[in-house]
Order: C-alpha cells, then sequence, then structure tokens
C-alpha cells in the first residue's frame, strides 16, 4: 500500500502532515480512489494531483502548513522543550500520592512530555483548534472515556507546543494548574473501567511490570496494553516458577530411553499442530495428548478417516477400539505405561494453569515414545527446553508462522457485517446466548456452543456450521476439560 512520500499514491495522514484539511481535500483534490487497508476502504490521491493543488492561492491562503523547515523547526523543537519543562514543573510541584491512580497519571505525563518532541515537527495547528484540544483534555477531569483517551492526549500533545511560545496566557496557566490532577482523574476512572471490564485482571502487577509500555499509552488504551504486553511476560515468569526441583526421576523408564523431541512454536493457526500430526499419521504407533474433549475427538475422527485405527479417552468418553494403534485423549489420561513411536502433546503452554499444569509436566517427562513433538506458544520455549536438557534428551525446534496476519480490531462488532463462517467468543453461557439473540435479530442464523453443553450436541454444532452459518462459542470451565 503506497502511503510514502515517494508513492504515487497519498494517504489522508500523508496529506494532512502537509498542512491539509478536510475542507482542502473535498475542495481542491479529485475523487479519490479507494484501497482496502487493514478491513477498511481508505481514500488515495494521486501525488501529482496533490502537489498541483498545493501550489494554488487556496492551499496557501487556507492550509495549516507544512511540516516546519531551518529555523521554523528550530522554533518549534525549543517551544516544545520549553512546553515539556513547563508540564514537568507542574508534574513535581503536585504533592506525590502512593495510590495506583497516581502511578498510572505518571505514566501518562511521562508518554506526553516524551511525545512533544515529534508534536513540534507537525505544528502549525490553528488557534481554534489549539484550544479546543486544550480543553478536551481539561475536561478529562470530570469524564474520561477509556476508549477516547488516546485520542484526547495525542491532541493535547499536539496543542502542548503552543505552551512553550505562550507560558503567559490565560489558557496556559490554566493547563499548568490543572495539570496533575487532571491527569491522576482520568487516571481513575480509566482504572474503574479497567477493573470492571476485566475483575480477574492484576492491575498493581500491570502497573509494576519492568519496562511498561509507556510509549503506547498515547495510541493504545489499558486494556490492550494488559492483554498484549504484560500477560505473555507474566506467562512467561509463571512458567519458569512452575518448575518443580527434580521432577523426572519419578519416570524412570522414561530416563532410560533415547527420546528426541521436536518443539513446534507459534502463534494462534500457525500450523503446529498440523505439523506435529503429519507425522503422526506415519507412524505405527502414537498418541495424541489435547486440553479439551473436542479437540481429542476432531483428532480420532481424523486419524480414522485416515484409515488409521484410534481410540478415544477422556474423562468422560471411552471409545477403545480393538487392534487400535493410535490413541487420542486429554493430556491427564495418558497411559506412561503405554509405549508409542510418536507422541504428540498439544498446547504445551498450559503446563503454566494452576489446575491443570501438572498433567503437561507429567506427560512430557514420562510419555515413553523415541520422537515426541511439543506444541505450544513462542512462551513456553525457554521452560520446555529447559525440562529436555534436564532429561538429558536431544530436540530440535520449528518455528511456525502465521501466513495471514492478526489484527486487533479498533472498533466494536457490527453483527449485520458479520460473515458466514465468523466465530464470536464470549466468555460466558448469557454472553452467548445475548450475542446469538443480537444476531438473529440482524438477520443471521447462529450455531451455538458452550462448555455446558450436551457433549453429543457439541460436536455436531461444531461440525454444521461452516460455511453457511455463524457460530457462537464460550469456553468449557476448568471442570468441563479433563
Amino acid at each position: 500500500m503506497a502511503n510514502r512520500r515517494s508513492g504515487k499514491l497519498w494517504t489522508p495522514g500523508l496529506l494532512k502532515s502537509r498542512g491539509w484539511t478536510k475542507e482542502l481535500m473535498a475542495q481542491l483534490l479529485p475523487r479519490p480512489q479507494y484501497r482496502r487497508f487493514n478491513g477498511r476502504s481508505v481514500p488515495h490521491w494521486h501525488r501529482d494531483d496533490v502537489r498541483a493543488a498545493e501550489a494554488t492561492a487556496a492551499f496557501q491562503a487556507k492550509s495549516r502548513g507544512a511540516l516546519p523547515r531551518g529555523a521554523d523547526l528550530q522554533a518549534a523543537a525549543a517551544a516544545a522543550q520549553a512546553a515539556a519543562a513547563l508540564l514537568g514543573r507542574a508534574w513535581q510541584d503536585a504533592p506525590r500520592e502512593e495510590t495506583w491512580p497516581w502511578v498510572l497519571a505518571g505514566y501518562y505525563h511521562q508518554a506526553i512530555v516524551s511525545h512533544l518532541p515529534a508534536a513540534a515537527r507537525g505544528r502549525g495547528l490553528r488557534s481554534n483548534q489549539i484550544s479546543g484540544f486544550l480543553n478536551q483534555f481539561l475536561s478529562l477531569g470530570t469524564r474520561c472515556d477509556e476508549a477516547q483517551l488516546p485520542g484526547v492526549l495525542t491532541h493535547f500533545v499536539q496543542a502542548g507546543v503552543w505552551l512553550g511560545d505562550h507560558p503567559d496566557a490565560p489558557l496556559a496557566g490554566l493547563v499548568k494548574a490543572q495539570y496533575p490532577g487532571v491527569l491522576r482523574a482520568a487516571a481513575e476512572q480509566v482504572i474503574v473501567s479497567f477493573t470492571a471490564a476485566q475483575p480477574e485482571a492484576d492491575l498493581p502487577a500491570l502497573l509494576q511490570m519492568k519496562d511498561f509500555p509507556v510509549s503506547q499509552l498515547l495510541s493504545r488504551t489499558l486494556g490492550y496494553l494488559y492483554s498484549v504486553c504484560y500477560v505473555p511476560q507474566a506467562i512467561r515468569t509463571s512458567l519458569e516458577v512452575l518448575m518443580a526441583l527434580n521432577p523426572k526421576d519419578e519416570y524412570p523408564e522414561a530416563r532410560a530411553m533415547d527420546r528426541h523431541f521436536i518443539l513446534h512454536l507459534g502463534g494462534t493457526n500457525t500450523g503446529k499442530t498440523y505439523a506435529g500430526f503429519q507425522r503422526l499419521k506415519q507412524a505405527r504407533t502414537g498418541v495424541y495428548l489435547a486440553p479439551l474433549r473436542l479437540l481429542a475427538l476432531e483428532a480420532q475422527e481424523v486419524l480414522l478417516d485416515a484409515g488409521i485405527d484410534c481410540s478415544l479417552t477422556t474423562g468422560e468418553e471411552e471409545d477403545r477400539r480393538a487392534g487400535d494403534t493410535h490413541v487420542a485423549a486429554t493430556a491427564e489420561k495418558l497411559d506412561l505405561k503405554q509405549p508409542y513411536e510418536v507422541a504428540v502433546i498439544d498446547e504445551c503452554q498450559m503446563i503454566a494453569d494452576r489446575q491443570r499444569g501438572y498433567a503437561w509436566t507429567r506427560a512430557i517427562l514420562g510419555v515413553l515414545a523415541p520422537e515426541v513433538h511439543l506444541c505450544a506458544a513462542p512462551e513456553a520455549k525457554d521452560l520446555l527446553l529447559r525440562i529436555i536438557a534436564s532429561c538429558g534428551d536431544s530436540y530440535e525446534v520449528e518455528v511456525h508462522h502465521r501466513k495471514t496476519p492478526l489484527v486487533c480490531m479498533n472498533h466494536t462488532v457490527d453483527y449485520t457485517q458479520v460473515q458466514p463462517g465468523d466465530a464470536l467468543i464470549t466468555f460466558s453461557k448469557i454472553g452467548v446466548l445475548s450475542v446469538a439473540e443480537d444476531l438473529r435479530q440482524a438477520g443471521k442464523a447462529p450455531a451455538i456452543i458452550y462448555g455446558a453443553l450436551p457433549y453429543a450436541t457439541r460436536p455436531s454444532r461444531w461440525r454444521g456450521f461452516w460455511p453457511d452459518r455463524w457460530t457462537m462459542w464460550s469456553p468449557p470451565t476448568p471442570s468441563a476439560w479433563a
């Protein structure tokens, strides 16, 4: 997608950096071309059309001004530095608090000050925009929407350069006087909203994490930072502390074997399990271990369809077949006395789970197979290698990459835009039924799957929804996993 200065097609973001406003785009430019980007249509204009319009008197009279250069850039940088100093003094003069809202407010302050130099390069806002952005920031003291906060703070940074040029203006004095209190009030409202949305989240751990992603606070919500930045780091930490001192000696038969591990590492839908499964199909005997009964059942069906005799064993179902060569099971049901040619252990990052992690530790240390495939998220790599090394076994690592990008949506789901084959996932039965009803109101016919459904019903609904239905799914409760 051409959005660089050297490209032939320019986007609205690039035009705004050159001084364009929406009114000027509509007035001086021809109809744009539209191209898809991140699931939405983005307008583009040809570079030559833009440059021709910029040479007109109408553009020169009404534009916000192009990027400052030379002496103007130096003056803008000095203004940004003065603004940072002004806000820094306001923050330092405020009384300290030993509270989490104050900690988060401090991060917001760091983000604002660190982004001011970059804002100087784009200086050129009109006076009404400056006053609007600054007053919008001051209003955060009474009402703050977490989803809109990054945008409000970004606008404040853009207008903040003006503070360095006009430190004695009444509005600048008002901003300086209220600055710490506004950030503190906004942070408190954000924490309330975050806690209500994710009551299980460990907020203190997030705010105390090493290398807190301060720079992302002007573009991401606190909920996003928790999910994308904190959770993976917490998983890595918990995996390390869950390793027992010397549990490998509990499995002497496995220690007597010369085992070789193949680690398949990657994110969701990168083909990790598929790669291990292809080897499992070729083996004379094998076992597949899954975290869910549905996955074990699916594995059995795939092997049976391939002409391989496969039994199923889970916490609730037993489908033992005479003369079987393969077994599909949940992790807890591994038979440590049965030797296999190949073993595939899926979702090995589950070793960090407080209730079920023992099953993966037991399977990795004790499975009787000379060739073991471990499918896991990248965060589990270091711990898995430590376990293998402690056993004295050999290993190799295969990293799998997603063929198509996984993009976080920045807007709520429009049920009228849901496409056949989409899966909408909520985290409670009530949520599933509620969203399913919304889909019906939008003219969609969803299939509903949740953990409390009878076991025989779930597979039939799962197989039946593709490709002309929408599916609603809720993860089963821990008691329904084994």
